[in-house]
This record gives structure tokens, C-alpha cells and sequence, in this order.
């Protein structure tokens, strides 16, 4: 068993994020720092106003396609499983199965390996690179879905419910990165077709088929289309998902794995890139950690299941 005050000496949490106390960086800095270890592209983890941030090539690739020539960072691009020393601390990148380029960060210091999962989830994924398990001493995993009565369903399950409105146009909000490309191939590897997406996602598409992913077969949503179509899926950001006029033949859903976007008559497509209660106590089962920190999410429920395998940090 790894004792508390290990961890509390190389590890805080803070309102700026976990901070690494043997060197000076971070862990997805919520504000701007010097230097921080980056575990994917989404704004709540890459803030583009740390001087210089490490992160995966594809990581970096689309916080250019979102940020372009306001991105001044200094990128330091490390490959999966390559190793760079910070001081006393090694670090290496893992997939993390969330979205194209999300990393785990294993840190090994005074032969502890601390492993952060960052945002992640297990369940196969063809639009990202699939989770990989790493053995580490103390686990920091997110806790989103925290919850023993939080569980995703299969994603056949989630896609038939598209099924009951065939003869309709169906407005799926996602967000426009990571989600709405995995939202995507999900339409098409589940047969569904006439998929469209809105301009504002085109760049991430495009960002996600330069490295290699495929996407299937998709074009660029014409607002004219509704009136001559009815059976398009039309992938929008959540502004215009809210804002969309309503229509006679028109269905809204919204990705997400939480159940009140289902509110207003809206429907839900069950789909979420976070690991469900089931996926978080098997990956802590396998990882031989013994040791449990959450971070990302009220992890009072899965601190409590854990007892004193579970490590309660203190936010200053």
C-alpha cells in the first residue's frame, strides 16, 4: 500500500489543476502556466495560454485546427509510449481511448508509477485510438460517471433510437470535437446514411481523415436541404442546436450520456467518451493500483466503494 503523504508530496490539487509538486508544471492547467502536460485538445484540459505545453502530435494538430494562429505556445510533441524527463520525474504517454490523440500520463518518481488517466473510456471506439491498460502504483482517474447506477448502453442500443424516425430529418447536437467525429462513423458503421455536419465541425473532420481516421460518408450541411430531404442526420454544435427553428419533420437529439438533455422535447442519444461506472471499477481492478485519487467529477461515491484503497486530496 502507497502511503497518503507519497502521494501529497508529489501531487496537490488546485483550483488551477493537479500541479506536480517535484518540478514545476502541471496537469491540464485550468490557467495559465508556465508548463503544463496536456491529456487531450478539449478547452476544459488544453488552455492556450500556457507558454509551453506537452501534449500528443494529435493533440497539438487540433488545437491548431480550433485555435490556428492564436495558439503561441511552445508544443512539445511526444509520441505514445516515448519517454521525456522533467527533474526528477519521468513521463510517458498512453491512449486514453476519449478522443484522436488523448493520452494517460504515467509519471514515475522515486519508483512510484502515478498514472492520470485524463478524460477516458474503454469501450471500442473506431474514431480514436483505443484505450490502453498501464500498471501504476496510484491511479488519478476522472469521475464523471461516478455513479454504481450510471452505465452507457451498447451503442447499437443508442443508434436504434434513431430508427423510430426514419421518415424524419434528425438534428443531433454533439460537440464539434472529438464527439461529433465519433458520432459520425458511429451513424455509418450502424448503416445509417444522408449524414451532414455543420460548417463549424468541418475543420475537425478534416483534422481527423489527415491523420488517417476514417469517417465514412458524410458532406457539409445546405440549410436548403430540409426543405427537399427527410431523412438527413445533421450533426450540429450545441449553439445551433438550441437556437434551431423548429420544423414539422424535424427530430432533436442530443449526444450525451447525461439523461436530462432529454428535457423540452428533446430525445437523448445515449453516446458518451467517458468511462461509465462499470469501466472505472475495471480499469481500477486492473491496474494494480493501490492506491485511487478522482479528479474531474464527484468522486464521493466511488471514494466511498474504494474505503481506504481511495485517496482524498485536498482542493487549496
Amino acid at each position: 500500500m502507497i502511503p497518503d503523504n507519497s502521494i501529497s508530496e508529489f501531487i496537490e490539487e488546485t483550483k488551477t489543476g493537479l500541479k506536480i509538486l517535484p518540478v514545476d508544471m502541471w496537469l491540464d492547467a485550468r490557467r495559465v502556466v508556465s508548463e503544463a502536460v496536456v491529456s487531450h485538445a478539449h478547452a476544459d484540459h488544453f488552455n492556450p495560454g500556457v507558454k509551453k505545453i506537452h501534449c500528443t502530435p494529435h493533440t497539438a494538430s487540433l488545437a491548431i485546427a480550433r485555435y490556428g494562429t492564436r495558439l503561441k505556445n511552445e508544443l512539445c510533441i511526444h509520441d505514445f509510449g516515448e519517454t521525456f524527463v522533467s527533474g526528477p520525474v519521468k513521463f510517458s504517454f498512453y491512449p486514453a481511448g476519449h478522443m484522436l490523440g488523448s493520452a494517460q500520463v504515467l509519471m514515475e518518481f522515486e519508483g512510484i508509477r502515478f498514472l492520470y488517466t485524463g478524460d477516458f473510456k474503454l469501450r471500442k471506439d473506431f474514431s480514436c485510438e483505443n484505450f490502453e491498460l498501464i500498471a501504476c502504483d496510484v491511479l488519478i482517474t476522472e469521475s464523471t460517471y461516478a455513479d454504481p447506477f450510471k452505465t452507457h448502453p451498447e451503442l447499437q442500443i443508442a443508434v436504434n433510437k434513431l430508427s423510430d424516425f426514419q421518415d424524419h430529418n434528425i438534428l443531433i447536437g454533439s460537440y464539434v470535437m472529438g464527439k461529433a467525429q465519433s458520432i459520425t462513423r458511429l451513424l455509418h458503421d450502424h448503416g445509417q446514411t444522408n449524414i451532414r455536419i455543420h460548417a463549424d465541425i468541418l475543420p475537425f473532420h478534416k483534422a481527423y481523415e489527415k491523420a488517417g481516421i476514417f469517417l465514412g460518408d458524410w458532406k457539409v450541411y445546405d440549410k436548403h436541404e430540409l426543405k427537399e430531404n427527410s431523412s438527413l442526420k445533421i450533426i450540429v454544435p450545441p449553439p445551433y442546436y438550441h437556437s434551431y427553428p423548429w420544423k414539422k419533420n424535424l427530430v432533436k437529439f442530443f449526444a450525451s450520456g447525461w439523461d436530462h438533455y432529454g428535457a423540452r422535447g428533446n430525445h437523448v442519444l445515449p453516446v458518451s467518451d467517458h468511462a461509465d461506472w462499470n469501466e472505472l471499477i475495471e480499469l481500477i481492478d486492473n491496474s494494480g493500483a493501490s492506491k485511487v485519487m478522482t479528479v474531474h467529477g464527484d468522486g464521493e461515491k466511488l471514494r466511498s466503494f474504494l474505503g481506504e484503497k481511495s485517496y482524498s486530496s485536498n482542493l487549496s
